[in-house]
């Protein structure tokens, strides 16, 4: 069985727009101006086709 991580899941289901994917990650760790810092794993893969 696959364990899932503790943390919530930023998953990249487009890969149209390399700029925009590093923008969100970039404001997806940064913390709120309550100061929260959500606990979150980025996943990014290319689909594999063929």
């Amino acid at each position: 069985m696959i364990s899932l991580p503790s943390a919530s899941l930023l998953v990249r289901t487009w890969f149209g727009d390399d700029s925009a994917w590093e923008a969100l990650v970039l404001e997806a760790q940064e913390p709120s101006e309550d100061g929260f810092l959500a606990a979150v794993n980025m996943v990014k893969r290319a689909p594999q086709y063929g």
